[in-house]
């Protein structure tokens, strides 16, 4: 995780200078304390009194400066990790084969940068800093007083014991408060999303009795971790104040055997106090901070776990062939291949339709195609460059790929086509939305392209989402077009929109895939391919696999899937 520090060294420079200067306040204040009743009261001069009292008052405003410059300097090193971690940890999941993962897996990242956040724009942060006093003060009490340093040592001893075994039972308690929570998320989200259904299915007593346990569960642990807090709290500062007071009669001791000097005994006393200071604000926020240093080093696990983003040459943008040789994939986190040996090349203005039962690998050879799913095996490539080459949001600007799910986001029309790129043009998304012949019925809408569709495009009829995610997929018209089912919702019009939407594609040049067993598909497609158990069983032009599928006959070797499509159309 050093690569994320990278132009972060000054802040992180500037607060170990701004911490050591500020562990050297205490010692101002004994000095202050030594001068005040060794030196001005035993020789009652007002002149010393009074300069001491200055240069104790210009000290007190240096570091209360300098203590306000540090705490700006926490938060913005909590900005730029919170931006950077998480831009990272998204990069991550993407590398790691798994882009969408799940709600939960989603909420757990999220936790971890808030909790981050938190931590270090906290006051524990600056608290925890003030800890790396605690040597150089130690060795300053022992030039005062031995006795007095070993009694402190003592103490600071005792008070980390017991703030170290509250941090490790909070710890433990996290472990099982971050599932439960995360469970608690999904089960109101999913209620949500889902609410008419719920409450069409009579399913909402159900669901608010599982969320009930589940904050149950939830609220009681919550209140062990509250109680660790607040009797670690107590415990510190009855500490705290323990050593006060025996230092004061260690000290005071010491001035009746005539081995301290008034000023040396308040002195060692306000070193005490400054000392245990630091370990009692901790203890304050001691969750928080337990909180952030898990994170942190949860999200370093996770981006430790996948290879280092290594910058790649810009490539040409493709524009004549896509070739698949001896493809196989699996679903992200799992080795189950669901596709395999799959091997066909296609050129510029090829329409390819993929048939065959659910559960035959045509959703996961789309996916693979448009590097979402990660390949087991095999090599996909445009133009002869293997997608391992290109950078993944370069490599995005060339395929347009439209799921099955159609999952819209939260915004305008304009923002969904345009994929919320805050660099669209508006030539670019009404050429999009022309492209998917959908202008016509978004410039009615009260407010065309700037209507805002709710969640998952909820304003919108079902065809209507189709042909946006359409729009959505034909944006900047990119040289590959992937489409999953793209006519499952739509009607006899719609249908007919999506042809000619193919039709234009292809005249520009442009490869088409798409997945569907509905005549409109086949339809508009040149090549078909059948595939059946993660596997292809015929390829070739769409007349030819429609008379062997006709008459149960296998394709001749001639007409393998391993074969050009330009060979078998000869």
């Amino acid at each position: 995780m050093c690569h994320l520090t990278h132009g972060l060294k000054g802040t992180i420079a500037g607060l170990l200078f701004l911490t050591t200067v500020l562990a050297l306040f205490p010692v101002v204040l004994a000095i202050f304390s030594i001068l005040l009743f060794d030196v001005a009261m035993v020789g009652r001069s007002g002149e010393t009194l009074v300069g001491v009292m200055a240069l104790t008052l210009v000290a007190v405003a240096f570091m209360t400066a300098f203590a306000y410059l540090r705490s700006q300097a926490l938060r913005h090193l909590a900005d730029s990790l919170d931006i950077r971690l998480g831009e990272a940890a998204i990069e991550a999941r993407s590398h790691a084969g798994n882009p969408d993962g799940s709600l939960a897996e989603d909420m757990q990242i999220t936790q971890a940068l808030d909790a981050m956040r938190r931590a270090l724009s906290c006051q524990g942060a600056s608290a925890a800093l003030d800890l790396a006093a605690l040597i150089p003060l130690l060795i300053v009490m022992i030039f005062l007083s031995a006795w007095l340093a070993l009694t402190l040592l003592l103490g600071v001893l005792i008070m980390a014991s017991l703030l170290y075994r509250a941090a490790r039972r909070i710890r433990a308690a996290n472990r099982m408060l971050l599932p439960m929570l995360s469970d608690r998320h999904v089960v109101t989200e999913s209620h949500r999303r889902h609410s008419e259904l719920v409450r069409g299915l009579g399913m909402r007593p159900d669901v608010v009795m599982a969320r009930r346990r589940s904050t149950r569960r939830f609220a009681v642990l919550e209140q062990q971790i509250s109680d660790v807090e607040t009797v670690n709290i107590l415990v510190q500062d009855t500490m705290a104040v323990i050593m006060f007071i025996l230092l004061m009669i260690i000290g005071a001791w010491l001035a009746m055997t005539d081995k301290a000097s008034p000023g040396v005994v308040l002195a060692a006393a306000i070193l005490g106090w400054r000392s245990l200071a630091p370990l009692v604000r901790v203890s304050e926020y001691l969750k928080p901070l337990v909180d952030g240093h898990d994170a942190f080093r949860n999200l370093g696990r996770l981006l430790d776990a996948v290879s280092v983003r290594v910058d790649r040459t810009a490539l040409p943008s493709p524009s004549s062939t896509l070739s698949v040789e001896q493809l196989a994939v699996a679903p992200p986190g799992t080795r189950t291949v669901v596709l395999r040996d799959a091997a066909f090349r296609l050129s510029a203005g090829d329409v390819l339709g993929i048939i065959g039962m659910s559960g035959s690998g045509k959703s996961s050879l789309l996916k693979a195609l448009a590097n979402i799913w990660p390949t087991v095996a095999g090599k996909i490539r445009l133009d002869d460059a293997a997608l391992d080459q290109w950078q993944p949001d370069q490599l995005a600007r060339h395929i347009g790929y439209m799921p099955q799910t159609l999952d819209l986001f939260s915004g305008t029309i304009a923002q969904n086509i345009s994929r919320f790129d805050p660099a669209a043009t508006a030539e670019a998304v009404i050429a999009a939305g022309a492209a998917a012949k959908i202008h016509d019925m978004i410039v009615r809408l009260p407010q065309g392209y700037e209507t805002s569709i709710g969640e998952d495009g909820v304003t919108l009829s079902v065809a209507q989402r189709q042909l946006l995610a359409l729009a959505r997929a034909l944006y900047r018209d990119p040289f590959l077009v992937l489409l999953d089912e793209p006519a499952t919702h739509l009607d006899g019009r719609g249908q007919q929109a999506l042809s000619q939407a193919i039709a234009d594609a292809k005249a520009r040049g442009a490869i088409i895939v798409i997945v569907g067993n509905a005549s409109a598909t086949v339809d508009v497609a040149e090549q078909i391919m059948v595939l059946r158990d993660g596997a292809v069983q015929d390829f070739g032009p769409k007349q030819d696999v429609r008379q062997r599928l006709l008459e149960g006959r296998n394709p001749p070797r001639s007409q393998e899937a391993s074969r050009p499509s330009a060979d078998a159309k000869e």
